[in-house]
């Protein structure tokens, strides 16, 4: 019985095994934007002079190719909160040696993102980025990854650029489908964004993360002022409609947040373009710019730049 045991059952572990490591393999091939941004900045951050980070509204909304300083680059992502902000600029800030800018949102993402929202994408961090703050099994390997994503990785492995959303900046150029204008629709999504989907001060822990999330953005700050780095913030463009349904109790928070910061740190700028109405073929829908307006305001803020400096 053990010689059975041992001939059959053993045999069929180990192929087991190297079947998964197999899928392994083929999940870490297809190109993502993790991947692909954490290579990046492996090779080139000693070159980079402004990076971009953040959540989904510099993500779409910024385009560091528009910059007048290059090499610019982008690891801003959806739904990425202060905390995986300050991870990635932690990792690579001693080896960025040409750096003079970092810009990031500020939004009820940076102030209220739990981390809940980013934690499909825990594993991305840990085995791209190699963060080792996210323990457990299931955030070390790709085959840990949802059936439908497997799936969907195995049939499209003709199309792997279909899990690349960003371009060689790092801007995030296809990440969300556009939604054509209709007066009706947009109204619609901004009061699903504004009073479902972001108002985050009525959680039930929402004053402990707001304060977590505003010294971690310290850190950040302290990191780049130690470094000659000047951090610029800036609160992204948006429709009348979503504008229509932002919370002002939430807006004020905002608001007095960055302006606090500025006034305590002397490397900081805040930026405020939340009633700077683009128009809507400059934009994905409510809160996002699309390509053409992110190169349009991109612009922008370089022209602040250059005033700052001035």
């Amino acid at each position: 019985m053990k010689k059975f045991i041992f001939k059959v059952f053993v045999p069929t572990i180990v192929i087991f095994i190297f079947l998964l490591g197999c899928a392994e393999l083929f999940l870490r091939s297809v190109p993502n934007d993790f991947k692909a941004k954490a290579e990046y900045m492996d090779k080139h951050a000693s070159e980079i002079k402004i990076l971009v980070i953040g959540s989904s509204g510099t993500a779409m909304g910024v385009k560091p190719s528009c910059f007048d300083w290059q090499p610019s680059y982008s690891c801003a992502y959806a739904n990425q909160g202060a905390l995986y902000n300050y991870l990635i600029l932690s990792k690579y800030i001693d080896a960025m040696d040409s750096l003079r800018y970092v810009i990031m949102d500020a939004t009820y993402a940076g102030l209220w993102n739990d981390g809940k929202y980013a934690q499909t994408y825990v594993k991305k961090y840990s085995i791209y980025f190699g963060f080792d703050d996210f323990k457990g099994f299931s955030n070390r390997f790709e085959i840990s990854a949802n059936i439908k994503d497997i799936f969907e990785r195995l049939t499209h492995k003709s199309d792997r650029a279909a899990f690349l959303t960003c371009d060689s900046d790092g801007f995030q150029s296809r990440y969300f489908e556009n939604i054509p204008y209709n007066d009706s629709i947009w109204k619609a999504n901004g009061k699903t964004h504004c009073e479902i989907d972001h108002t985050k001060i009525y959680q039930e822990n929402a004053e402990q993360v707001c304060e977590s999330n505003t010294i971690i953005t310290k850190q950040i700050i302290e990191l780049c002022k130690k470094r000659n780095v000047n951090v610029l913030f800036i609160s992204m463009p948006c429709h009348p409609y979503y504008f229509e349904y932002y919370n002002p109790i939430q807006k004020r928070i905002v608001d007095s947040t960055y302006s606090a910061l500025c006034d305590e740190y002397d490397n900081v700028k805040w930026l405020d373009y939340t009633t700077m109405f683009f128009g809507t073929d400059e934009m994905l829908n409510v809160n996002h710019l699309n390509t053409k307006g992110a190169i349009r305001f991109t612009k922008m803020i370089n022209d602040s730049i250059l005033g700052w400096n001035n």
